[in-house]
């Protein structure tokens, strides 16, 4: 979905600026517990745990993200 897939671009910024909590605020989502259930759906982990198996691989600049069109 949209939102979980922002959230996961925004959990692979270098030096990442917010919290996995921040950034399920950010997706839109109205609760952390919102955002861990739709995230373990969409992607069969927890944000953490995707974060952990992700982060070196797949890191993106904040121009990549262009945050400026989600707020």
């Amino acid at each position: 979905t949209y939102r979980i897939d922002f959230a996961t671009q925004l959990m692979l910024q270098p030096n990442r600026l917010y919290t996995l909590e921040a950034i399920g605020e950010l997706a839109g989502f109205a609760s952390n517990s919102n955002f861990y259930e739709a995230f373990r759906i969409a992607k069969g982990t927890t944000p953490r745990q995707w974060y952990i198996e992700n982060e070196e691989n797949n890191k993106v600049t904040t121009e990549e993200l262009n945050i400026e069109n989600h707020e």
